[in-house]
């Protein structure tokens, strides 16, 4: 292994199994390979301290206060940044995500790259600030008033800026007037992502995950599937859940209730891995519905990809173009057309044509996405930064 240079990763949190968690340990576990990393976060679960140190990749939490974090956000910069700046060498390379670990890595080295997964929402994006209380919302404002600037400036300053694809690329433009330098994609392990033995059963299956985020529009799912279930008698819902705001699940289950469909869908929490794939593998069909009004709604989504992996064909929202070969691998949907998604989910349940979609599904993901391609695109960038000059 080359210890020079070591890549410093700043990340927010690594707690939950979500999308972005999955992509940071994906690529960080193939650098690895070639780098001294470290990653540094504001929170991590044992979970994931420990899928890291079993790739020998140093996790460390940066000093956070522990209340009123955006009234003492200066503060958590100046912090970190005097633990942090003799640490890093002029040899160094700062892998940093979304604000503000992105201006907290510019401060420290010109040698950054900072990887935007979408304009962080709690500023830029109106339906996650319409989806909180009034007083948060009032508190998200003055955050934005104060901060984002400082947001702006990071992506301004940053050496490289890389994005997931096209698709959020039009959200960065819009928010920062910023064209990243370089994409790199989400991947699936298709190895360990793999068609399982189907479980025996008499009934159709569709599957949803959710965060109880305005971002995975859970609510649209379950209006289309209150209209599917008038036409389906026999249809089961499973719903993972990666995490969980009791009020929301609450609303979500009072609308179940109303609507009769307690006995047609199951929530069934936060998966692992291997749990995952004979999820997948069960289904007949995967279902998500993020929002596309939203930059981190339906740009991109592991799920699809995951779900393909394992053999079976995805509704999904518009919002991207590459997750899925319309018509072959699945199909997309406007998730506010109810009506609509629901014609395209029964049309797809009903079609003789699925055992070719998944086949196609599968393909697909094993042609088109490539967790080691997106390693090997970002060991490029590093290395690029690496060789400059720190003047």
């Amino acid at each position: 292994m080359t210890t020079q240079p070591r890549i410093f990763v700043f990340h927010t949190e690594c707690v939950y199994s979500r999308g972005g968690e999955k992509y940071l340990f994906q690529l960080l576990k193939r650098l690895s390979t070639d780098f001294d990393v470290e990653l540094h976060v504001q929170a991590v679960s044992n979970y994931w301290r420990g899928q890291y140190e079993k790739e020998n990749i140093t996790v460390t939490t940066l000093w956070k206060p522990s209340r009123f974090y955006w009234a003492l956000l200066p503060l958590f910069i100046v912090v970190n940044w005097w633990q942090l700046r003799a640490r890093i060498t002029s040899q160094d390379v700062i892998f940093a995500t979304n604000f503000p670990l992105n201006y907290l890595g510019t401060l420290l080295t010109k040698k950054t790259i900072s990887h935007c997964f979408e304009p962080i929402a709690i500023f830029y994006d109106p339906i996650t600030i319409e989806s909180v209380p009034p007083f948060s919302r009032f508190c998200i404002k003055v955050a934005k008033i104060l901060y984002s600037s400082f947001d702006k400036r990071a992506i301004k300053q940053t050496r490289i800026l890389t994005t997931l694809n096209t698709e959020v690329e039009k959200h960065i433009l819009s928010v920062y007037h910023r064209k990243p330098d370089a994409f790199i994609a989400n991947g699936v392990d298709t190895t360990f992502f793999h068609p399982a033995k189907k479980p025996s059963k008499n009934h159709l299956t569709i599957g949803h995950s959710t965060d109880y985020t305005p971002f995975k529009g859970s609510e649209n799912f379950l209006s289309i599937i209150t209209i599917l279930a008038k036409k389906l008698p026999n249809l089961k819902i499973i719903i993972t859940e990666s995490m969980v705001y009791p009020n929301v699940k609450a609303a979500y289950l009072k609308y179940i209730k109303k609507h009769r469909l307690s006995s047609k869908i199951t929530f069934i929490g936060n998966l692992n891995e291997t749990q995952m794939v004979e999820f997948y593998s069960g289904l007949d069909v995967f279902c998500y519905t993020g929002s596309p009004l939203c930059a981190g709604g339906s740009t991109a989504s592991l799920s699809v990809l995951e779900s393909q992996a394992c053999g079976t064909p995805v509704v999904r929202s518009t919002g991207n173009t590459d997750e899925i070969v319309e018509g072959k691998t699945g199909f997309y949907i406007d998730p506010f057309d109810h009506q609509a998604a629901a014609a395209t989910i029964f049309r797809m349940l009903n079609t003789s044509q699925r055992s070719m979609m998944r086949r196609q599904a599968r393909a697909h993901a094993q042609e088109s996405f490539s967790w080691d391609n997106s390693a090997k695109q970002l060991k490029t960038l590093i290395n690029m930064v690496a060789k400059e000059t720190n003047a």
